[in-house]
């Protein structure tokens, strides 16, 4: 079982409405609606989130979960800003949380794309709160609400804040032109001893069979040197829901 799937999260349905999107606005987000004179008004913003790329996802559930997440590595947790927008010239919609936890500071990006796909475009934490299950945390509760919303592939950078391991376990897959840059880490690897050269070269042996194809990293998940090879490593991919 991929970790994605494990406790997953119960998810409240959502429909935008002038009540809920007054509530959102009074809490701090500052929701982008275009500019003058191409404003787009309050009852067609709503119209186009209940029916767009961003369609029943609960906007105060998501936040009120980074808060808990966050609470548990500190008692001071304050959004520093929020922000919601919405481009009618591609349906795109995009959330952007920045905030800190006693001092220490986060930030999460998420876009949504009419084609049901939601790309993980930032996150980041202070160094002193990696390492602590944030990430995991929080995907699993991102997972449930796109299985609720119907989203059909998620798009992903995996960066040394939320590294190649982490994002093998739940069950990415690299993109295929990713090929030599995950031969080159295999080789930088056992230079610098994370692995062995016998790891190296089970792994490369495994990698040509996807030459010119995506690569499902994920079933490297069974392998010892899994982590020691994906750690604080940087790819593209993505994760197609409906072929999981």
């Amino acid at each position: 079982m991929a970790e994605r799937d494990k406790h997953n999260f119960s998810v409240k349905s959502f429909t935008l409405d002038e009540n809920k999107f007054n509530e959102i606005e009074k809490s701090g987000y500052h929701i982008f609606r275009g500019y003058e004179p191409d404003i787009i008004s309050k009852e067609d913003w709503i119209k186009a989130y209940n029916n767009g790329a961003m369609a029943k996802f609960n906007i105060p559930e998501y936040e009120n979960t980074i808060k808990k997440i966050m609470e548990k590595q500190g008692k001071d947790v304050w959004y520093q800003e929020k922000e919601l927008s919405y481009n009618d010239y591609n349906g795109q919609f995009e959330i952007s949380l920045q905030g800190r936890v006693d001092g220490k500071w986060f930030s999460i990006r998420r876009k949504f794309y009419p084609s049901k796909t939601v790309e993980h475009s930032l996150f980041e934490l202070d160094e002193s709160l990696q390492g602590k299950g944030i990430a995991k945390e929080l995907f699993r509760h991102l997972y449930s609400q796109y299985k609720n919303m119907g989203i059909k592939k998620i798009i992903i950078h995996a960066n040394i804040d939320v590294g190649g391991y982490a994002w093998m376990k739940y069950g990415f897959t690299a993109k295929a032109d990713q090929y030599d840059k995950l031969a080159s880490f295999a080789t930088m690897k056992a230079k610098n001893k994370y692995i062995s050269n016998s790891n190296r070269d089970d792994f490369i042996e495994w990698l040509k069979q996807y030459k010119g194809k995506d690569i499902p990293i994920y079933k490297l998940a069974d392998k010892e040197y899994a982590y020691g090879l994906l750690e604080h490593t940087e790819w593209n991919g993505f994760l197609d829901f409906e072929n999981t």
